[in-house]
């Protein structure tokens, strides 16, 4: 069987120690057979990208130089180049506090494949008052510049309902949801070969690159598809 072949990647710095151990170990045991992991380390200190040499995984160091949101996007586009340059089908971004199942490469690839979607992401909870699903939604699609989370009733009802085109999730008030985290979401080629990762103070102060990216990709004409039988554990 010819399996596509899948870039695991995710910039990470040392404030990740904390779950560095156990991320490592998801990463290394996915069960899927045919992945290569690249990282982009933004700690401050460059001997810290030796850890993940030491482990058999490619890195580089990238130390953040200005806006924290415009450097992570930079830093993504760091990986998708890498991406690019090689001879993957897929990049599978997953942040290194973000925890999933061992089988989830082969699940995302179904559905990327079945579906031809741009992307296949899964959504996790994010600490605010209390836990919220990090899904945002605006008034117009075609916007950011009204981006919220989304209250946490609406977010979780949404959840159990299988494999979903972000495009037709709507919440109680008729906002669309626009965007998860980029968290653990598997980007197609085609997709990454039209669109980079940015941020647009222009539209908002607020929005990191994940809003952008996933608005971008269905301008070009392909789907993002959220399972929502997927909620990872979110480590902080």
């Amino acid at each position: 069987m010819n399996y596509p072949k899948i870039l695991v990647s995710f910039p990470t710095s040392d404030k990740k120690k904390y779950c560095e151990e156990a991320f490592l170990k998801q990463i290394k045991t996915f069960t899927y057979p045919l992945y290569d992991i690249f990282v982009v380390d933004n700690s401050k200190d460059s001997k810290e990208v030796k850890r993940w040499h030491k482990n058999g995984i490619k890195a580089v160091h990238e130390p953040i130089k200005g806006d924290f949101r415009e450097e992570l996007a930079r830093h993504q586009n760091i990986i998708r180049e890498y991406f690019l340059n090689g001879d993957y089908d897929y990049l599978m971004m997953i942040e290194s506090d973000v925890f999933t199942g061992e089988c989830i490469l082969e699940r995302f690839v179904s559905h990327a494949e079945v579906s031809g979607a741009g992307a296949v992401t899964a959504t996790y909870e994010i600490m605010r008052e209390e836990p919220t699903l990090c899904l945002t939604s605006t008034v117009d699609s075609r916007a950011v510049r009204s981006e919220k989370l989304l209250e946490r009733s609406n977010g979780y009802n949404i959840m159990g309902k299988g494999v979903i085109d972000l495009r037709g999730l709507l919440d109680d008030s008729d906002a669309r949801i626009t965007a998860t985290g980029i968290g653990c979401t598997l980007f197609a080629r085609e997709a990454l070969e039209h669109v980079k990762f940015r941020v647009d103070r222009k539209i908002s102060d607020r929005a990191f690159s994940d809003t952008f990216v996933f608005t971008d990709i269905q301008k070009i004409g392909l789907k993002v598809l959220i399972d929502s039988d997927v909620i990872c554990e979110h480590r902080k």
